[in-house]
Formats: structure tokens, C-alpha cells, sequence
């Protein structure tokens, strides 16, 4: 709304005169302000200022429009978008939108890619430095591909683990859970989903397996000496 109005939102004076001056001198003139209701409620309004003539004498014909539940929504909207990119923002992964192609070209990605990856968004979205394919780990991106593309196949969720090499080197253990939005003649738009770092997880599998393993080789060679010591 237009700063150039008095505390409680009604036209000023000296504005009022000048969008007069304006609509006799160009025909027409508008403006947006608030009304606030006896009530306390407020009412936003757009003002459009015409000069007719009748009988030879400017007159100036004024329409308003109420815009309070447009601007309601509007205010709905900007909280909703706050909230989710707040959301977004303290997720421990990447929530992504990607094209279905073999670069799987971003189009969206929150915040968490920098920890995840160690590459800014702005890095991976559009392919502008690297794809997210050239993140995946070369061993793993045929099977990244076969395994969404079965999913999309099934028209269910796809799920996956698979390593990525991160911007500093280093390999980490992701899980991704995603799905693909399809168009109304059944073609795949866009591919949305959320990828988080498991290589912690990983790590204690990998331990414990090796622990069983290295237990079970221990046992069976407890028993092949007992097995010696009774022969």
C-alpha cells in the first residue's frame, strides 16, 4: 500500500489534490489505500480515477475495489512459503525437484546440499558448475538410473542407497526416497524427493558385519581345535 497516506490509512489531503491534478491532466489516475472500519478491521482499496464530461464540464468518476481478501491471500501465501522453507532450511538432507534425464538436472534444491555435498545450490541448479550425476559415485550411477526408473515403471516411491563424492573428496553413504510427477498424458514432468547422509549408519553395518564375521571365524576355529584335542 502507498506510504503516501496519513497513519490510519486515509488519503491525505494534499495527495487527494494531486491525484485530482493528475486525472484532469492525464485522463485518469490510480492508487491503492486502507480504510480502517469502525470495527478496527481494515480494508484495502484500489482507487481508479477518470475524467468524463457532461455537457462540456470535467467531471472525475471514481471505482473502487475492495482488495482485502486478495491481500489476505497474499499475506497467507508469503507465511506458507516462510513456513516451508523454514522447514526446508532445518531438514538434515536435501529436499530436490529434478528433471528425469541422465544428468538428473536440478531445479530446486534446499538448503542442505552445501552440508550434504559441500556444493552450493546455485552449483548444482541448471547444471551451472556440475550435475548432480557428476556428484554420484561412478560406480553407482548406472544403478541409481536402473532403480528410479524402475520405480517410475511401478508408479510407486523409488528408495535407494548409493555414495556420492563430496566437493572436498570425501565419499559419503546416502539414502534417497522420491517420486515422479506425471503430466496429464502420463509423461514424466519432474522427479521430487529427499536425499540424507547415512554414512554414519553405514559405518556401524559395515563394523558389526565385520565383527560377525570375524566372530564367526574365531568360533569355527575354537571348534576345529576342539574338534583336534579330541582326536
Amino acid at each position: 500500500i502507498s506510504p503516501e497516506f496519513q497513519p490510519d490509512g486515509t488519503p491525505s489531503y494534499k495527495k487527494a489534490d494531486e491525484y485530482i491534478k493528475t486525472t484532469f491532466e492525464n485522463g485518469s489516475c490510480s492508487f491503492e489505500w486502507v480504510h480502517t472500519k469502525a470495527d478496527g478491521n481494515l480494508l484495502y482499496i484500489d482507487t481508479m480515477l477518470t475524467t468524463i464530461f457532461i455537457q462540456n464540464k470535467p467531471i472525475i468518476y471514481a471505482v473502487m475495489r475492495d482488495l482485502t481478501e486478495r491481500m489476505k491471500a497474499e499475506e497467507e501465501l508469503k507465511e506458507s512459503r516462510r513456513s516451508i522453507s523454514a522447514l526446508l532450511a532445518n531438514l538434515p538432507g536435501i529436499a530436490y525437484r529434478c528433471l528425469n534425464n541422465s544428468e538428473w538436472t536440478m531445479t530446486f534444491l534446499s538448503e542442505g546440499c552445501k552440508m550434504l555435498t559441500g556444493y552450493d545450490q546455485s552449483d548444482l541448479v541448471n547444471n551451472n558448475v556440475l550435475s548432480y550425476s557428476d556428484v554420484i559415485h561412478p560406480d553407482d550411477r548406472d544403478y541409481v538410473w536402473s532403480e528410479i526408473q524402475d520405480g517410475i515403471n511401478r508408479g510407486e516411491h523409488y528408495r535407494l542407497v548409493y555414495r556420492i563424492i563430496t566437493a572436498s573428496g570425501d565419499c559419503r553413504w546416502v539414502w534417497e526416497k522420491g517420486k515422479a510427477h506425471l503430466n496429464n498424458i502420463g509423461e514424466v514432468d519432474f522427479l521430487e524427493g529427499f536425499i540424507t547422509d547415512i554414512s554414519d549408519q553405514k559405518a556401524a553395518e559395515d563394523a558389526l558385519r565385520e565383527s560377525e564375521e570375524s566372530l564367526a571365524i574365531t568360533l569355527q576355529s575354537i571348534g576345529d581345535a576342539v574338534i583336534a584335542t579330541e582326536v
